[in-house]
């Protein structure tokens, strides 16, 4: 699998190109390449770290089956900043149990997954299969 995809993540109006990292039919991870003040930088993501990129340049994010939400990336001069925003965390209760989070603010469990369900509506991005004429139409407009 080698695809690509182009979306302004940070919507600083400078897009980011997102390469899926595969070494079988499956992702294995992907890397994000970043363009600022004249240099390239590259940063990797695992496959669960960063899954269901979608259109306004959100994504999940996993870390368990209690521990899981949705995020965006900001980044600065050499690295990057994931705020995962709303969010399913088994760590924040004393006894174990889920804590839910919406736009960093504590809410029910219903809350939650009614935010959950809108965030999966949104649509994704479009990935690219690695070939020279989709390179050539996304970066030089032919």
């Amino acid at each position: 699998m080698s695809e690509f995809s182009v979306i302004d993540l940070d919507r600083d109006g400078t897009p980011e190109v997102v390469l899926i990292v595969s070494v079988t039919e499956y992702v294995n991870s992907y890397e994000v390449l970043h363009y600022q003040d004249g240099t390239v930088y590259g940063y990797g993501f695992s496959e669960r770290g960063f899954s269901d990129l979608k259109i306004d340049g959100t994504f999940q994010s996993s870390g368990g089956a209690g521990d899981w939400g949705f995020c965006s990336l900001t980044f600065s001069k050499d690295s990057y900043t994931i705020d995962t925003f709303t969010y399913c965390d088994s760590h924040t209760k004393a006894d174990g149990s889920e804590a839910y989070f919406v736009n960093h603010q504590s809410v029910t469990a219903d809350e939650f997954f009614a935010e959950a369900d809108l965030w999966e509506a949104k649509p994704g991005i479009t990935w690219y299969n690695y070939t020279g004429d989709n390179i050539d139409a996304m970066f030089y407009g032919s």
